[in-house]
């Protein structure tokens, strides 16, 4: 019953129209973009945005953290525009990663879809 399928963690297909959309799971290490090196390529989507256009990601292994920290961040990537975004995950929840408790519930708990200017943003809840 669902619209879109994840091939091969790199091709986003639409199962109404069989339209296929690249998908860039990760954040090329060094890019001059936030969070570079963020990568999710071996991980299962977690949630959809509330448009269904975007779906979220755990990455790893940020080129903007010391050795030895916690590098994990969500991923998030945009269907139709293939391109992909970071998201911190806050200190407090850091804990959660490690105890692998990540899950749709987790995350709308924890996050919000924001809308700006017409394009969804997920953002940490205050």
């Amino acid at each position: 019953g669902g619209r879109w399928l994840l091939l091969n963690r790199t091709t986003v297909l639409d199962v109404a129209t069989l339209q296929q959309y690249p998908a860039q799971p990760w954040i090329p290490s060094g890019s001059a973009g936030p969070m570079a090196g963020l990568n999710a390529s071996t991980r299962p989507a977690i949630a959809f945005s509330a448009d269904r256009r975007q779906y979220v990601l755990l990455g790893e292994g940020r080129n903007d953290v010391p050795e030895g920290e916690a590098d994990y961040a969500l991923l998030v990537v945009d269907i139709m525009g293939g391109r992909s975004y970071g998201v911190e995950i806050p200190e407090a929840l850091q804990s959660a990663v490690i105890e692998e408790v990540v899950s749709p519930q987790w995350i709308h708990a924890h996050f919000a879809w924001v809308d700006t200017g017409g394009h969804s943003r997920l953002t940490p809840r205050s």
